[in-house]
């Protein structure tokens, strides 16, 4: 950049009073009244409520078979629904799953292997692929920390674990 004094035009009262209000967040750049300025607590509260409600309706509920190809076609951008792409394990978030979870988490509380409270995962002592029909008893659920949950994976791999591969690893890592 050249070197030397650089003369600006001064700016009128009018226009330091626009940058004023802009930089105070009470109006735009044209002056006019900004479009979220001005509201209310009353009808601040009604917003953040009604956006926060909408938010949660649907989270875990099922939704039907109909509604999941639309839903693919959509995203995918095909004409004709085919078949998912996702595999089966990767789409279970439904409400059946959320529930299983729950009861899981309600009965045991803390990791079974630890005895530790804080970042705990529901896990399945026979696979979730392997077993279709123990995926939502709760007895074939744990609770353990997810250092260990991964570390259990990483040793008896991620599609065919039995639970008594879990009582092994429980018992080679109880000191956590």
């Amino acid at each position: 950049m050249p070197k030397g004094i650089y003369k600006h035009k001064k700016l009128t009262n009018e226009v330091k009073s626009k940058i004023s209000n802009s930089l105070k967040g009470n109006t735009n750049r044209l002056g006019t009244k900004a479009w979220n300025k001005g509201l209310t607590v009353e009808s601040d509260i009604r917003v953040r409520n009604y956006v926060s409600n909408t938010a949660k309706t649907n989270k875990g509920k099922e939704c039907k078979l109909q509604t999941k190809k639309k839903l693919s076609m959509f995203y995918t951008g095909e004409k004709e629904f085919t078949e998912f792409k996702t595999p089966e394990y990767k789409r279970r978030r439904n409400i059946k799953d959320f529930k299983w979870r729950k009861k899981v988490r309600d009965r045991d509380v803390v990791c079974q292997i630890t005895g530790k409270k804080t970042k705990c995962l529901v896990h399945h002592l026979e696979g979730y692929m392997q077993r279709p029909d123990l995926r939502y008893d709760v007895s074939n659920g744990v609770l353990i920390l997810e250092e260990m949950h991964k570390k259990f994976h990483i040793e008896f791999g991620t599609r065919s674990f039995t639970k008594e591969d879990f009582l092994k690893f429980k018992e080679a890592n109880k000191n956590g």
